[in-house]
């Protein structure tokens, strides 16, 4: 088994590393279905709802791929996760 793997907890709080350091509760996966029309197969879309006040207010519903939550991005010259899971309970 593959150790560095991660994985969504469903209601989750995650940090959305950024300058803004905006934190959000994982809502659901949800699948999406355009991607099966297209490729055949079913993607998966993370639905995500803001907790802390930034640039968009407390409450704002975002989503985005699997893929794209789990991926990294360069910050402060280091290759960090995008989206660290800070605590797992609601």
């Amino acid at each position: 088994m593959n150790k560095n793997r991660r994985a969504i907890v469903i209601g989750g709080r995650y940090r959305h590393v950024d300058s803004h350091n905006t934190e959000y509760i994982v809502d659901k996966i949800i699948f999406d279905a355009t991607g099966e029309e297209k490729t055949g197969k079913l993607g998966n879309i993370v639905v995500y709802t803001q907790q802390v006040a930034g640039i968009y207010p407390v409450g704002t519903i975002y989503a985005r791929t699997v893929k794209d939550f789990l991926g990294q991005t360069m910050y402060q010259g280091k290759l960090v996760n995008t989206f660290e899971l800070v605590d797992n309970k609601k």
